[in-house]
């Protein structure tokens, strides 16, 4: 089964012939996506730093 992965970069792409771990739901196969903890923790990454710059904007003034 081929599938399209509806993700960006991955912050460390895998190397061809490397096993990766696959997430999909075999009632739709074709919506599978590698695990990958870059994807999974970026977003919370960005808010955090996002909310440290805020906050030290915040105490300069």
């Amino acid at each position: 089964m081929r599938a399209m992965a509806p993700q960006g970069r991955l912050f460390k792409i895998p190397a061809i012939g490397k096993p990766v771990m696959v997430v999909y739901d075999p009632a739709k196969p074709e919506s599978a996506y590698v695990e990958s903890p870059g994807l999974r923790y970026s977003g919370i990454a960005f808010i955090m730093a996002g909310l440290g710059f805020l906050t030290l904007a915040a105490l300069i003034r």
